[in-house]
């Protein structure tokens, strides 16, 4: 201050303002000056645990970066605003602190030597709100000091085994290792095993650090897989048997035939001239289930079977029937192939059931093979694959009979000449010595073509019709024209020009002399009632062919 009364020079007075305007330009530059921080001196980057299982871990030493800037650092004038409206953070290094991130690209799974790098993220107000610049820049460090460790086989000592049947194998493991327990494992795969088919056994737990924790080793790997062999296998293809087993089952199959022969034909039934007719072997699709696999509804479980036929002329002692091939199908299931020998595993017996005439005479077996193999073979084609051989095979190629003439001659000649027998011999055993029949005649055909065609059996009817003079030399009746109809019900082509019928039923029709109640034969004496029994009365159906002969009754 200037005394008055003395005047201070002019050049003091300005000397004094500017030195006490630079104090104060210093001043406010001192309150706006920004502290420079280099975040990259704080940052430490690094890794623990195990080489090859090393977890990354970074840290920013914030305790050094408050030592060094504490005092220095302060809110601005946004700063203090946003605190005004909110901002919670009193500290600014504790704002920065929590404004700053670091990312690594790794975090697991690390090795000695792996390069880890790392970028900085800052939040965008830092600078607004204190009065410092944050320099990051972004880098890589190297791994190192991770512990080594020393790996081991997990499976070494692991016994895998499989048991059972190939397609139901089951696998058996145990341990008797040093390292690891029976516990530490899991598989999967565990049943419905196939030779050939793979098994994965692995490490339930995979965390190495439990490893490296627990017994001071890793494992080299956390799975294995297994190939499934040693079960044995059911055979399946024909050409899999061999001709010892196949000679086996023949005579087993024979000694089955005679055996039911024996206990059930008794004195009025005889079996001769048995011989080998042919083999069926099926087996069961990978996709189906075996159980579907039966017959009269009894349940079984079949993976493979082989079926071997015979046949043989079957005669009743009484004349009950006429002499009958019989075709005799005796079932081995589920053959089983173990190492090099061969075994069944159940001898099912006779399969099929047949009759031999109208009435009681029903026996195991088939009188039709074209039914043996449409039973066995057809009806279990969506669940079985099977295959015929040694002359069974014939009887998987038919054809249609949709007409007279798809009959061929000869075949109709053999039928013709069988009815005329069924005739003469019913003749023989039904009519009294005062009852003759005269003129046995071909009259003509009837053909029946089912409308649905739905098996062999009732696909078709084949008639026969013979005529003759029935007399009675004690005048008990008149001289009466009598029709006899023979049906052959499911004839059957062939490959070549065989032909083979599913079932004969023998005489049609029953009537009764009509001047004496007590006289009756079998067949017709009316031609129009004999239409209208085997034709009229089976249009819904069927449709039918008349042959000229039999054209005056209906045609």
């Amino acid at each position: 201050m200037c005394k008055k009364g003395k005047a201070i020079p002019k050049k003091v007075c300005i000397g004094i303002c500017a030195i006490i305007l630079a104090v104060i330009f210093i001043a406010i530059a001192a309150s706006n000056r920004k502290e420079v921080i280099n975040l990259n001196k704080y940052l430490h980057i690094g890794a623990s645990g195990y080489d090859g299982y090393g977890t990354a871990e970074y840290s920013v030493d914030w305790d050094a970066v408050r030592e060094k800037y504490e005092g220095k650092l302060h809110f601005t004038r946004a700063g203090k605003k946003a605190q005004e409206k909110g901002l919670q953070y009193k500290d600014p290094i504790f704002y920065i602190q929590n404004n700053v991130v670091v990312s690594l690209d790794k975090r697991n799974g690390l090795s000695n030597g792996d390069a880890i790098k790392y970028s900085w993220e800052i939040g965008k107000n830092v600078s607004k709100y204190i009065n410092c610049d944050l320099k990051a820049k972004d880098g890589k460090d190297k791994v190192s000091n991770l512990t080594e460790l020393e790996k081991f086989d997990p499976f070494d000592g692991l016994n895998v085994k499989f048991s059972g049947v190939s397609s139901e194998g089951i696998p058996e493991i145990s341990y008797d290792g040093d390292e690891l327990d029976l516990s530490d494992f899991d598989w999967d795969n565990t049943e419905g095993l196939r030779n050939g088919d793979k098994v994965t056994v692995y490490l339930s737990n995979t965390d190495m650090e439990y490893y490296a924790d627990s017994i001071g080793k890793v494992p080299d790997k956390i799975s294995k897989e297994y190939t499934v062999s040693g079960l044995d296998e059911y055979v399946t293809s024909y050409d899999s048997l061999t001709k010892d087993f196949l000679d086996d089952v023949k005579k087993e199959a024979e000694d089955e035939i005679y055996s039911y022969g024996a206990r059930s034909f008794g004195q009025s039934m005889s079996m001769n001239n048995l011989e080998y007719a042919g083999y069926i072997f099926s087996t069961v699709k990978d996709n189906a289930e075996p159980d579907s696999f039966t017959y009269y509804d009894t349940y079984s479980e079949y993976y493979n079977s082989l079926y071997v036929i015979y046949k043989g002329d079957v005669s009743s002692l009484f004349g009950s029937f006429s002499t009958t091939k019989v075709y005799y199908p005796v079932q081995f299931a589920n053959i089983l192939k173990s190492g090099d020998s061969l075994s069944y595993d159940e001898n099912c017996g006779i399969v099929g059931s047949t009759s031999l005439n109208d009435y009681w005479d029903t026996i195991r077996g088939y009188v039709n093979p074209v039914r043996c193999y449409s039973e066995i073979v057809d009806g279990n084609r969506d669940n079985f694959i099977s295959e015929c051989g040694d002359g069974f095979e014939i009887y998987s190629e038919r054809n249609d009979i949709e007409k007279l003439d798809d009959i061929s001659k000869s075949f109709k000649e053999k039928l013709q000449t069988d009815a005329k027998d069924q005739i003469e011999s019913y003749i023989a055993k039904n009519y009294g010595e005062s009852s003759t029949v005269d003129t046995l005649s071909l009259k003509g055909e009837y053909l029946l073509i089912s409308k649905s065609q739905t098996n062999d059996e009732d696909s078709n009817k084949y008639i026969v019709v013979y005529s003759a003079k029935a007399s009675n030399s004690e005048g008990k009746f008149k001289t009466t024209t009598i029709y006899f109809p023979v049906e052959y019900k499911g004839i059957v082509k062939l490959s070549g020009d065989e032909y083979i019928v599913t079932e004969t039923k023998g005489i049609l029709g029953e009537s009764t002399f009509p001047d004496n109640n007590w006289y009756s034969t079998k067949g017709y004496l009316d031609g129009n009632k004999m239409y209208s029994d085997v034709i009229t009365q089976s249009r819904d159906a069927y449709t039918y062919e008349v042959s000229d002969g039999l054209k005056e009754f209906g045609s």
